[in-house]
């Protein structure tokens, strides 16, 4: 664990290698930084570079941080969510249309690599590109799709995996999981 020191100390360094020379906003993150290490329902939540590096970035888009760490993640979700929508990028319109069925897909994902990392004991947990598909389809078809539409958005969906989707990534060929332990475990939870 980060000492509240450290923790503002790495969080000043990330912030100086985000924002280059833009001051203000060093400043303004590393100000609402200091508040929230200063809180004890907040500064439990900046112990590892992890947690540092996402209250850090909702600290820059929101003035006071969440105070529990159900709430953090949450809050991360839906930035790395919305930041992704925003990109040009073909993920960004699965993401537009789709939100409520990408938020499902992911809460599937993480019960499911939960669940076999715990059987297992194995600490970075992912599935096949062939059982993600079949957890889309299965999304899917449970909403009433079918035929090519169907098929399309299967297609999409499991292509945008491969790169990025909000959370879900590609560590190695033909595989998708979570790139961050905590997010998988965070999903499993929301499932």
């Amino acid at each position: 664990p980060l000492s509240t020191e450290r923790a503002l100390h790495y969080a000043g360094r990330l912030a100086k290698a985000k924002f280059g020379a833009d001051s203000d906003k060093i400043d303004l993150v590393i100000a609402r930084l200091k508040r929230a290490s200063a809180e004890v329902a907040t500064a439990r939540l900046m112990r590892s570079p992890l947690q540092v590096t996402i209250m850090s970035a909702l600290l820059e888009k929101m003035p006071r941080p969440p105070h529990e760490r159900w709430n953090l993640f949450s809050a991360y979700y839906r930035i790395i969510f919305e930041r992704e929508q925003s990109r040009d990028i073909e993920a960004a319109s699965i993401l537009s249309v789709y939100k409520s069925h990408v938020d499902i897909i992911h809460h599937r994902v993480g019960l499911i690599l939960q669940i076999d990392a715990e059987k297992s004991g194995a600490t970075d947990a992912r599935m096949s590109l062939n059982t993600f598909e079949k957890i889309v389809r299965q999304r899917f078809v449970e909403e009433g799709f079918s035929g090519s539409e169907l098929d399309s958005l299967v297609f999409r969906i499991t292509a945008a995996a491969t790169d990025r989707l909000v959370f879900l990534v590609s560590p190695e060929e033909n595989y998708v999981g979570f790139e961050i332990r905590s997010l998988q475990e965070f999903m499993a939870a929301e499932a």
